[in-house]
């Protein structure tokens, strides 16, 4: 696991870039998931994570302290604003998963500071892939719904995902593509198998 706290330069160029606020957070490579088992095939986990250590606004200081649960963690008081889960393979980078489990806290402080966290990392995801001078793939929300279990899938596609994945590869003008070999877009060995051939391709 590699922690990088994100400097203040690094933090404004980023932002600059995005045209966002921003806020501070720490980059988080091959971060613990901390409540499920991972397909075997899952070798790229990346996170943003809070820290407790980080400036932030009292309202939402307070609002991070209260019990909630959250599937990234990598130490008692660093968890994550957002989380990928992904697999490299001969073709490039595929994202299965891009989440927030804070952003659905209830706590408007707390959605308002962190809001465009899936630019900021997208953006990051976006970098790894370049320095790997590898394309990267990303599911649609369509495709994500057929990953969960019966029980718990929606009857239809809720908006906020599709702001997750379908918003988020308008924003950085990726392509949909269909590619020659279906792959298993499930990351968990307890979920129902996905296979597609179609993503957005960056």
């Amino acid at each position: 696991m590699i922690v990088q706290t994100v400097a203040a330069g690094k933090l404004n160029e980023i932002r600059n870039q995005l045209n966002l606020r921003g806020f501070e957070y720490q980059l988080v490579c091959n971060a613990n998931l901390n409540y499920a088992v991972l397909d075997k095939a899952v070798n790229f986990i990346i996170a943003i994570n809070y820290s407790s250590d980080l400036n932030y606004p009292s309202s939402v200081a307070k609002a991070l302290k209260q019990p909630h649960f959250n599937h990234s963690k990598i130490s008692k008081d660093n968890f994550s604003i957002g989380f990928a889960i992904g697999m490299w393979n001969a073709n490039g980078l595929f994202i299965f998963v891009l989440q927030s489990d804070i952003m659905f806290l209830g706590s408007s402080a707390v959605r308002d500071h962190f809001r465009g966290w899936r630019k900021i990392l997208f953006h990051h995801i976006i970098q790894e892939a370049y320095l790997k001078r590898s394309d990267l793939y990303l599911v649609s929300a369509h495709d994500v719904i057929h990953c969960c279990k019966p029980k718990m899938k929606p009857k239809c596609v809720p908006e906020s995902w599709i702001n997750i994945y379908d918003k988020t590869a308008e924003y950085f003008d990726m392509e949909q593509v269909e590619i020659s070999t279906s792959i298993n877009i499930q990351p968990y060995r307890y979920g129902p198998n996905h296979f597609v051939n179609s993503f957005y391709k960056k």
